[in-house]
């Protein structure tokens, strides 16, 4: 089973709750679609925020508790593996974030404190992303 079906599949296998997957943004309803949209937009905001504001903002929005992180979604020739390519307009957007190397706080937060990390995924907590949103927050307060 590839990573994609891997992480399609924790919702049933799993039985948790996902913000968005692929396996449910087709479009049967223009209000669900709507919603899918959405969450699938804020969801690659905050994946591809060189800051944490995004990703505590998504936490609080939706109730996030842990981030499923592919490593390959943060570089140019490996993303379409991570998030699919026919997963359009999405797949674009991703796209258009990657055009330089940058450092995305995700990635840090990998490193720091994920529970998981197999090399090619990793889960990081929700925990974690609010402490660090929290104390940049209070740093960028501080310097103004």
């Amino acid at each position: 089973m590839g990573e994609e079906a891997q992480a399609d599949a924790i919702a049933a296998m799993g039985r948790r709750r996902v913000l968005v997957a692929r396996e449910y943004a087709l479009a049967y309803h223009l209000d669900y679609y709507g919603e899918v949209q959405r969450r699938t937009r804020d969801l690659i905001d905050a994946y591809h925020d060189e800051g944490t504001r995004r990703l505590g903002a998504l936490v609080d929005r939706y109730g996030v508790d842990l981030f499923l992180v592919q490593h390959a979604a943060f570089y140019a020739p490996t993303f379409r593996r991570a998030w699919g390519s026919g997963f359009e307009p999405f797949t674009s957007a991703i796209a258009a974030r990657l055009d330089r190397p940058r450092r995305y706080a995700l990635q840090d937060l990998v490193r720091r404190c994920a529970v998981v990390n197999d090399g090619t995924m990793a889960l990081v907590p929700a925990s974690c992303v609010q402490a660090r949103a929290y104390s940049d927050g209070i740093r960028t307060q501080q310097t103004r």
